[in-house]
């Protein structure tokens, strides 16, 4: 929820690839998607209609964790020239902070980028800055500073033209590149205690005493298989 910050949500997605997340009513929300390997995508600011009949098909293409890699986080914003976060950016840092914990060999650089509007110099020392205060954010949360770094490239390296202010707004952008990582993840998996059936056991009756049976009783796993096709509905 966008307003209060809270999850009203965490649903998993079925082994056909699809979950749905009912949405209240008039709420603006941002719906985070996650799979172990792969970096998290953010949907913004999504709202369905007063009616709550609304209902959204979408299809969210995560990148996979890979040596080389870049991923550019479009909801970290700065405050015009300075390194002091944005609220929206909070989300994308906590998701952050938690794709880290959960895969211990992946090591990152964090890319600080600027517009082309500045002196060169200023732009370069901003973006550095910038890059390094997502670096200390991470850190202060718990990850381990061995596997991060942080760099500036000033107005270096834009994504689109600086000619517009569109464009300009996203060549102002933060990346993460992947320096290291396992090609399989290490997931913490919470082990589950076996449950002791001893239906099979065999009793021997005292003597006078009927024997009691016990039924065997079936048990069913569950498998969840994570994908990236989202149902998006209103409800009341």
């Amino acid at each position: 929820d966008k307003a209060t910050n809270e999850v009203i949500a965490s649903p998993l997605a079925n082994n056909d690839g699809y979950t749905h997340i009912p949405v209240p009513s008039g709420k603006s929300v941002d719906i985070i998607v996650s799979k172990a390997g792969y970096f998290y995508k953010t949907l913004n600011d999504l709202m369905p209609d007063s009616t709550g009949d609304d209902k959204n098909l979408v299809d969210v293409k995560l990148q996979k964790l890979e040596t080389g890699k870049r991923v550019i986080l479009d909801n970290i914003a700065f405050d015009i020239n300075q390194t002091k976060f944005k609220k929206e950016s909070l989300p994308d840092l906590d998701n952050a902070v938690k794709l880290l914990k959960e895969t211990p060999s992946l090591e990152m650089e964090i890319s600080g980028f600027t517009d082309n509007l500045g002196p060169a110099k200023f732009n370069q020392r901003l973006s550095e800055q910038r890059a390094k205060a997502v670096m200390d954010y991470l850190i202060q949360n718990g990850c381990d500073k061995s596997r991060l770094t942080y760099k500036g490239y000033g107005s270096n390296k834009p994504v689109v033209s600086n000619s517009t202010l569109v464009g300009r707004k996203k060549n102002r952008r933060t990346e993460f590149r992947v320096l290291k990582v396992d090609a399989e993840p290490n997931v913490k998996v919470e082990k589950i205690p076996e449950k002791v059936d001893d239906s099979d056991k065999t009793v021997v009756p005292k003597k006078n005493e009927p024997v009691k049976i016990k039924k065997k009783k079936a048990y069913r796993s569950k498998h969840h298989m994570h994908k990236n096709r989202i149902l998006i509905g209103g409800g009341k």
